[in-house]
């Protein structure tokens, strides 16, 4: 399973559309080994670029701590699984709080905030 993480300057980057990176790493949630870590500069900025980039390289499910809808939207109509509600320092932080609870219950940081002002709408 290749998980990729937003990050902001590879910290983590609560906010799925506004990273400037991602933190990609290979899951195997049979063994919960973690392998080939890295961090990868997002070269293309806008939203909108986001569901591309991601299906390029080709990613299993992205771990945010928010999301809005229409990013939701995106990742399921091309088939990329997301669990939202992730808290961190670091991507590894995330990483761990997924392997440790992987269906937790956790709110969408964006839960309540309008995104209606952007023009991607998430």
């Amino acid at each position: 399973m290749r998980i990729a993480i937003p990050t902001q300057d590879q910290a983590f980057g609560s906010h799925f559309g506004k990273s400037n990176g991602l933190f990609l790493c290979e899951y195997d949630p049979r063994t919960r080994k973690v392998e080939q870590q890295r961090h990868i500069a997002r070269q293309a900025n806008g939203c909108e670029s986001l569901p591309g980039w991601l299906l390029e390289l080709a990613v299993d499910i992205v771990l945010a701590g928010g999301m809005g809808a229409g990013a939701q939207s995106n990742l399921d109509r091309i088939g990329i699984q997301y669990s939202i509600g992730h808290t961190g320092n670091t991507p590894e932080d995330v990483l761990d709080q997924f392997i440790n609870d992987p269906n937790g219950e956790r709110e969408n940081l964006c839960h309540g905030h309008d995104h209606d002002h952007h023009h991607c709408k998430h």
